[in-house]
């Protein structure tokens, strides 16, 4: 049921704004008297009788309760679900501008309240609009990174936030959107490591096991072109707690440099590569161990962390469980249908004839048929061939 509004040239008003095609522009919160960035329009058919639009890209929820709050109405209240439970909806509490090299806006994350999303916006030269750049990746401070002297140590961490909170206290940080890597560079991408070229890097895990899988990834991939790597472990961090929450009692970041120049220098051994190779391993013992419902319900998961697509999670599992056997016996019986590619140049004069030879065999047809059939599947052949 829609809220009863004061007329339109009252709500212009009280807003200080203008009426304008049936709408009233006004300020957004936050803005300037001047701003006219925010769009009020009556509407019956709305839940609070009016819809709002921010030119801004505010959040649209702040701008609705804003605009109630100015209006006098009651405080919205989300709705009640058939079950009793309430429509979950998460205002946004920080917004993250992530810039080109000369400051040019170019991406810009959302971070929610209650991170169940990070919303995505890119700059189109005059306003956000939502999605991400179909660009390449960029790292988050960038115009910072670049002007940092080349001595200067560059501290790669997992988020927004911690970048921001290790900035205030004079460290130069980075990372990428999107959060941790599990290893298939669908987050950190080889398009960032070109900014880490000769420096001395050091990166700061957070603690839990997809934050140590990312720093190793992040390692493995600006190593080639970095100075120096180092993973910086933090000392009795509870679990899944990050550099941020290390700040809390390192205010002035004085520990953390010394534990990062203690830190031994990363270097791809064998150990370490292999390391994520057998947690991998023992994941899928565990899950074709599971029941079918149970691994329906943490395969997502388990694709996510391996760094592998669902569908190829399926098949290894399957044949863990030894399920992919029935699929083997089949096979065996077409064994005939397996060709072995020639071991030298064949003469395709002779091949065609010995094609033809077979096909007026078994077939009854004029020799005129048999060359139009022998022409095509051998040409089927050589398209089959080039799509391989």
């Amino acid at each position: 049921m829609s809220s009863v509004l004061p007329s339109i040239n009252r709500i212009a008003e009280i807003f200080g704004g203008d009426v304008a095609g049936g709408e009233v522009l006004v300020p957004g919160p936050g803005h300037s008297a001047e701003d006219r960035s925010l769009s009020i329009k009556p509407d019956d058919k709305a839940p609070d009788g009016f819809v709002v639009h921010s030119f801004a890209n505010d959040d649209a929820i702040v701008c609705r309760d804003y605009v109630r709050q100015k209006l006098g109405l009651p405080k919205f209240e989300p709705r009640k679900k058939a079950n009793g439970g309430t429509k979950p909806f998460s205002p946004t509490v920080a917004k993250y501008v992530y810039r080109l090299a000369e400051g040019t806006p170019y991406l810009q994350v959302h971070r929610l309240a209650d991170k169940s999303g990070f919303p995505q916006y890119q700059w189109d030269g005059e306003k956000w609009i939502s999605g991400k750049p179909k660009g390449p990746k960029i790292p988050y401070m960038l115009p910072q990174l670049i002007a940092a002297a080349p001595a200067t140590p560059i501290y790669v961490v997992e988020g927004e936030k911690d970048c921001d909170n290790l900035a205030k206290i004079g460290f130069v940080a980075t990372c990428n959107s999107e959060g941790a890597d599990s290893g298939n560079g669908s987050k950190w991408t080889p398009d960032l490591n070109q900014y880490f070229k000769d420096r001395d890097v050091y990166i700061i895990p957070d603690n839990d096991a997809q934050g140590h899988k990312h720093a190793q990834h992040v390692a493995c991939n600006i190593d080639p072109v970095a100075k120096s790597v180092r993973i910086v472990e933090l000392p009795d961090l509870p679990l899944k707690a990050d550099v941020s929450d290390w700040l809390k009692s390192d205010t002035a970041g004085a520990k953390l440099a010394k534990l990062a120049a203690c830190a031994p220098l990363w270097e791809p051994s064998a150990d370490k590569i292999s390391s994520g190779i057998v947690s991998d391993e023992r994941l899928i013992l565990e899950l074709a161990g599971l029941s079918r419902l149970q691994y329906a319900k943490r395969r997502k998961d388990a694709a996510e962390t391996i760094g592998i697509g669902v569908g190829e999670l399926d098949k290894i599992v399957a044949e863990a469980r030894g399920d992919d056997k029935d699929e083997e016996s089949v096979a065996a019986l077409y064994e005939h249908w397996t060709v072995e590619a020639a071991s030298e140049p064949v003469d395709s004069g002779v091949l065609l004839r010995a094609i033809k030879e077979a096909v007026q065999r078994y077939v009854f047809m004029s020799d005129d048929q048999a060359v139009a059939v022998t022409y095509g599947s051998s040409s089927r052949g050589c398209t089959s061939m080039r799509a391989r």
